[in-house]
């Protein structure tokens, strides 16, 4: 069996508000799906997709039919789902490969035009999304991340879009507004130098609708620009001190002037004077990442707004008050849990709100995030010679504490990569700790995280290498393997060089890799095909999936060896639950996963076994926070 624990928090990704009845509202979100409510977020209810809870979907854009609001949709990352019941059902909408679907826009004279955009560019359909055409002509091979159509003249659109070099996410370019003036048939570049200086990922792009020459475009690293002449020419907008990035900006429909824009980490702001100055209004949020901003059609004074981390929060006086509005829409993704062998009642879990901690085994869970500047906590590691030391992987580098949690403060001198993935403490010498960075590679400290030096130049900087996991051999510290999106890579002389152990491996793509304590090289490797074994230090592989369910994909912690019976092994998927073999990965048995209730595709992101009672596993996940599950 299992329980789901917490902490609690949520990536919302998506919000929209029905028009005719603003006390329902739907939110989107990473891993989990869509939720519903209808008393304005006082409860909220999972709703499903292709007759199974839709926990695990990543939703990426919502939109609503205003002629009819039993009409949905809603944008995922691999595909576009509608319904025509208000989400008591939904089926997938048949169109070309769009890719990741960012942005929806409904024509609001005919709800038949339909936009769909992301990865691919724009998509048009005119049935209510029977059929679909490519839309973008004129684009280039551009992303899409925000469509706005005028409401005065439905022929005009406006797409804020990023040109990205796939090798090199560093180097991508401008955030450029296109304009098209003849329903998506064609489109041309409007930005001028002001927004073109607006590199990397854009915001919110959203039209006036009292004066549909006004727009605003939020970006990541210029803040907010406004045109005043349908996006002729654009002004760069000082929100804040700091007013970058912008995600997410709002029009008040109802009060003339009033502009809402949420600065990333740093809050929301307030205009009454059409952008001109602003007032920040978010005192008593206890999120400052905000990803979408929504206001109330009828009460402007109502809005709502979603959180990367913290689920969504509500007004209703203009901002002057906001309270979370969650319920169990703010379960977290959770990318690692860690046991105190010494007090197995004491689990640290790493996950989109930061470092969370719990003294009773995960009944209740508080925040341990004093001293972090970023709460997008992908790993954390615990020195097994001190159980006060931990170290977190985060968004801003790496974060150390010596008083187990209470504290932490940031250790990254050396590191040139501040996005760190993985954290691995070498269990013969503590003091040696390695950490994989996104785009540069592994980095080792040998001063207990004081200072660190890249060691894997050689062959991931010219490749740009995405580190997913690292594991020390704990016989002999020597030897570190390193999965990424390029290959296995393998050092024997703790980093100073590196060859590929990948033969034998069908995907270069490895997410996952764990290492038998028992056996000198044993070890296991997870891709999307499921599980592999190496006996021979990573020189040979083998498929060793009699038993996991075809299409398992297995993630960046997501094995677990039982130190006390090293013939059990416990594999996590994203998609197919968890599987155990008793005999060093010869068969599997799946012990979650085998009933859509007992499934709900929790999105295993990592496992840890309890150190004295190894039948106890917990489940870090991609949408349900931490789960508990007892292994007969």
């Amino acid at each position: 069996m299992w329980t789901s624990l917490g902490p609690h928090g949520m990536q919302v990704s998506a919000l929209a508000i029905d028009r005719s009845n603003p006390k329902t509202i739907y939110v989107g979100a990473d891993y989990q799906g869509v939720f519903k409510s209808t008393n304005s977020g006082a409860s909220w209810t999972l709703l499903k997709v292709d007759n199974r809870p839709n926990a695990g979907v990543t939703i990426r854009a919502i939109a609503i039919d205003r002629f009819n609001p039993n009409i949905i949709y809603a944008g995922a990352s691999d595909c576009l789902y509608k319904t025509t019941d208000a989400g008591a059902d939904w089926d997938r909408v048949a169109m070309p490969r769009a890719g990741t679907i960012h942005t929806l826009a409904i024509d609001p004279s005919n709800s038949s035009v339909i936009y769909a955009a992301g990865r691919r560019g724009v998509f048009k359909s005119k049935d209510g999304g029977a059929s679909w055409l490519p839309a973008k002509s004129g684009l280039r091979d551009m992303h899409v991340y925000s469509l706005a159509i005028d409401p005065s003249t439905t022929n005009i659109l406006y797409a804020s879009t990023c040109e990205i070099e796939a090798a090199d996410i560093s180097k991508s370019g401008a955030n450029v507004v296109y304009k098209s003036t003849d329903g998506a048939a064609s489109w041309n570049a409007i930005s001028n130098a002001a927004s073109n200086a607006t590199r990397v990922w854009p915001g919110d792009l959203v039209i006036d609708p009292r004066n549909t020459n006004v727009l605003y475009a939020g970006s990541s690293e210029r803040g907010l620009f406004k045109s005043t002449n349908g996006g002729a020419t654009w002004d760069p907008i000082q929100v804040c001190k700091t007013s970058t990035p912008v995600r997410a900006v709002a029009i008040d429909p109802s009060t003339s002037g009033t502009v809402y824009a949420a600065v990333f980490r740093v809050g929301i702001f307030k205009s009454i004077d059409d952008g001109a100055s602003w007032v920040q209004i978010d005192s008593d949020m206890t999120n400052k990442r905000v990803t979408v901003l929504a206001v109330d059609p009828v009460n402007s004074g109502i809005i709502y707004a979603g959180t990367l981390a913290a689920g969504v929060f509500k007004t209703t006086n203009g901002g002057n008050h906001w309270e979370p509005t969650n319920g169990e829409v703010n379960k977290t993704a959770v990318h690692g849990v860690v046991v105190d062998p010494l007090n197995t009642n004491i689990l640290y879990a790493a996950g989109e709100g930061g470092v969370f901690k719990s003294s009773d085994k995960g009944v209740s869970w508080v925040s341990s995030c004093n001293g972090l500047v970023e709460s997008f906590v992908l790993a954390v590691a615990m020195d097994p010679s001190n159980n006060r030391t931990l170290y977190a992987a985060t968004g801003e580098g790496v974060y150390k504490t010596t008083d187990g949690g209470a504290n932490w403060a940031e250790s990254n001198i050396g590191l040139t990569s501040k996005l760190v993935k993985a954290i691995t403490i070498d269990p013969s010498n503590p003091r040696v700790v390695y950490a994989g960075a996104f785009r540069e590679g592994v980095f080792k400290s040998t001063n207990g995280g004081a200072s660190w030096m890249a060691v894997s130049q050689a062959i991931m900087t010219p490749m740009r290498n995405d580190v997913h996991a690292i594991a020390v051999d704990p016989s002999n510290s020597a030897n570190v393997y390193v999965a990424s999106n390029q290959g296995l890579y393998k050092s024997t002389n703790g980093g100073a060089t590196w060859d590929e152990a990948s033969s034998g491996l069908p995907n270069p793509y490895i997410a996952a890799i764990a290492i038998d304590p028992s056996k000198p090289g044993t070890i296991y490797a997870g891709l999307s095909e499921g599980v592999f074994k190496s006996t021979n230090g990573g020189a040979d592989w083998s498929d060793t999936n009699d038993g996991i369910e075809r299409g398992a994909v297995i993630q960046s912690n997501a094995i677990a060896i039982d130190r006390s019976s090293p013939g059990t092994v416990y594999a996590g998927s994203r998609n197919k639950g968890l599987f155990k073999s008793v005999n060093g990965g010869q068969s599997w048995s799946q012990i979650l996963g085998g009933t859509s209730s007992d499934r709900m595709n929790l999105g295993i992101a990592s496992l840890t076994i309890d150190p004295r009672d190894p039948a106890l596993i917990y489940a870090g996940t991609q949408g349900n926070s931490v789960v508990k599950i007892r292994s007969k």
